[in-house]
């Protein structure tokens, strides 16, 4: 799959091992700044840590960014994907589906903007969908997070 373009591709040995009190943030308009350095961040990053070494790499940090991984059996080209792909099965499981790049469908490996926004569109969850939602959200999306490193 093509990474986005503008998007490093950042795993879990671009980080040479942080450390727990390591705090990187992205934010759509994130500075260039070292690793460590920018808004909100803390604690240090090995100068010989691959991070150092690539320019703008907060947009790896982005749930929109493309970093194909699996997830309880299915594989997504973003963590929005997974994430909407999640939202949309309380009310379709089909159309859920859709967001997997296992089910060849062309939204499963358009950009993750494309996800977020068919997952605003596509199917309007009901009021006790979107009650179960807010129950879940937070722990699809650490999740995907977690499954994408």
């Amino acid at each position: 799959m093509a990474q986005d373009a503008g998007t490093p591709r950042i795993d879990a040995e671009t980080f040479y091992d942080p450390g727990p009190d390591v705090v990187l943030r992205f934010y759509s308009r994130s500075a260039n700044a070292p690793p460590g350095r920018g808004v909100g961040e803390a604690g240090f990053v090995h100068p010989r840590a691959r991070l150092h070494g690539i320019p703008h790499f907060r947009r790896g940090l982005s749930n929109f960014a493309t970093a194909p991984f699996e997830l309880d059996g299915r594989h997504y080209s973003s963590v929005e994907h997974a994430f909407q792909g999640a939202k949309i099965s309380l009310a379709d499981p089909g159309i859920g589906a859709r967001f997997a790049l296992d089910s060849g469908h062309p939204l499963a490996s358009a950009p993750g903007s494309d996800a977020q926004a068919a997952g605003r569109r596509i199917v309007n969850l009901s009021p006790a969908q979107l009650s179960q939602w807010d129950g879940v959200k937070q722990d699809v999306m650490q999740g995907a997070w977690e499954a994408r490193f």
